[in-house]
Parts: structure tokens; sequence; C-alpha cells
């Protein structure tokens, strides 16, 4: 398969830096906001006894609406008062395996502060912009390797045994590929958990289902995101390393050009659309060395250009927006 000409010099970051945009600083200071942050998985984990009935009954009542949740959705064992549910439960936090992931959870994260602060400046940015919406409840447990991030009516809940390092001895030995291992580390939990929110909150939801549409999608959560955590850097926002960064920067033009030049932009394909936008090791179209969900990338562009020629438009106008073809239009952009 013959790839487009792309360049790999790397340059330094700072070139590609992006600048704050004042027409969206918050001061955080100045908003209150109800949210409370709980560590289910230390309440799970400090407990030395079988989990009765009465117990059960006093966890749920304690967290109520998260429970039920988690055993159903996230371990998959169930609801209480279901058969063998004291059984499976007891099974499940007794497991040895469960019992290592607790410890090498309350070592690495014995306290989640750093983690509370930025998280809640950031739901402190939505409620300015967002003030309508609900703010959830931060619930932290283990999950076992099922699910990084799980949102539910006011619930967000974040596994912190996906967050223990890039090369923790876990991932290995669970043969987690590489660029998926790239965003597992700790500072990744605050990016993860508003961008599943606001996946949640505004899902996609396209009449045309082209590969424009899908771009302008990512590329809208991208820019809010970023907007909401305006300290974090634009690589993890995106999920990449620096390097994946600095690649996109060099190639966007080229990108574009082979996306144009192929006729995939207003591609329904499904298979199209994945390979540009999934998670995985590289963007197929554009080679190994290429980074990851380009489209995305590419979206987050048009979209930030959009902004930039649009002043008059607020971040939550910016979600309610349905035409991929105008918002490009509008962006003016020229890689």
């Amino acid at each position: 398969m013959k790839y487009p000409v792309f360049t790999f010099i790397l340059i330094s970051a700072l070139l590609f830096a992006c600048k704050k945009n004042d027409r969206f600083a918050v001061n955080t200071d100045d908003i209150n906001i109800n949210m409370h942050f709980i560590r289910f998985d230390q309440e799970l984990g400090k407990e030395d006894t079988v989990y009765t009935k009465v117990k059960i009954d006093s966890l749920q009542a304690r967290y109520s609406g998260f429970f039920q949740l988690y055993t159903s959705r996230v371990i998959k064992i169930g609801v209480p008062g279901e058969k063998n549910f004291e059984l499976y439960f007891n099974r499940y936090i007794t497991d040895t395996v469960y019992c290592q992931v607790y410890d090498s959870v309350e070592q690495r994260f014995s306290t989640t502060q750093l983690y509370d602060n930025v998280i809640r400046n950031g739901f402190k940015r939505y409620h300015f912009f967002f003030p309508e919406q609900n703010i959830p409840d931060i619930y932290y447990m283990i999950s076992g390797f099922n699910e990084s991030v799980v949102v539910s009516d006011n619930i967000l809940a974040i596994s912190l045994e996906d967050y223990l390092g890039i090369n923790h001895s876990f991932y290995k030995w669970l043969s987690i590929y590489e660029y998926i291992r790239n965003n597992m580390y700790p500072d990744k939990i605050p990016s993860d958990a508003l961008w599943a929110w606001l996946q949640s909150e505004y899902p996609y939801q396209s009449t045309e289902q082209t590969l424009l549409s899908r771009m302008i999608y990512d590329g809208k959560i991208l820019f809010v995101l970023k907007q909401l955590l305006p300290d974090e850097p634009t690589q993890r926002i995106l999920g990449y390393t620096q390097q994946q960064l600095q690649w996109c920067k060099l190639n966007e033009k080229a990108m574009w050009s082979y996306i144009i030049e192929n006729k995939h932009l207003f591609s329904k394909d499904l298979l199209t659309i994945k390979k540009y936008t999934d998670p995985a090791p590289f963007t197929q179209y554009f080679g190994n060395e290429s980074a990851p969900r380009a489209g995305a990338f590419i979206g987050y562009q048009i979209v930030t250009a959009f902004m930039e020629n649009n002043k008059d438009i607020s971040l939550s106008g910016l979600l309610n927006l349905t035409d991929s073809q105008d918002i490009l239009g509008k962006s003016g952009f020229r890689p």
C-alpha cells in the first residue's frame, strides 16, 4: 500500500504550544458546586470480614445509586437480592488478584487530592459554561480492569487500577497493548473523567454519519475539554505523546490533502471512519510512524479555527451545532 509522503523531523514543542483562549478564562474561586469525591475502593478494601446480607444492605444504603451500578455493570455479578449475590460478592473482594490490585492502588493513590482538585476545577468551569447541566459525584473504584470510566445519571466512576503507570507489571501481565498503556498514568485521570462526562451528556448524533461529521464531533468534545482543563497539556487532552502531537502538527497539510484527494471526507463507510478516529497504534492510512486518531486531531484543528473565527459562539452553542459542513465552511480551515 502506498502512503502519502510525510515528514518525520521533530521540532521543538514550543513552536506548537496552544495559546489559552482568554475568551473562555474563568476564575474558579468564585464558583461553588456541590460535588463529592468517594473512595469506594478504600471502603471495600478496609474490610477483613465476610460481607453478610446486613453489611451489603448497609453498603447499598450508603452508596445508593452507585452500588448496584458497580455490581451489575462494572464487576458484573448481578444486584443485591439475586440468588448467590453474597457468595459472588465475597469471592470477588477476597480474590487474590483483587487483593494485589487493591494493594497497588492503595500504594499509588493513598490520596487522590491532586486529581480531585483538577477535576473539581474542571467541573466548576463546566458549571459556568453549562449552568443547566448536572454535576456528578466522583467515585473511585477497582473495576477488575473492566472499564476505566463509567458514567450514569449523576455518577462518574473512575477505575484507579487503570492509572498505575504505563509500565506497571499488571499491564504487561495482561498483555495490554502499548498504545493503550501510553494513557494509563495518573495524570490522565482528570481529562479522561471529563471527556467521558462530555461524551455522555453530548453523545454523537449526526444525520450525516460521514468522516467529516465524526471528526467535527470529536473536535468539539476535545475543544471544550481543553477549555475546561486549560492547564492540561494539549497532548494529554488528545491522548497523545509529545512526539505524536509533533507528528500531527508537521503533517497536518499532508493528511488533509490525502483525505480530500481520496474522497474520504464525506465517506459513510464505517471501516474508513474507524481507521481515522478509533484508538490504535497509528492511523492506518498514514503509515506505521503516524500518530493514532489523526481524524480526531484534524477535527480539533477545524473546531479551533471555527471558534477563533466565530467569537459569538458559546461552548454550549458549539456542542449543539449539528451541521459539520457549515462548521468546516465557517472555520476557514487551511492547514
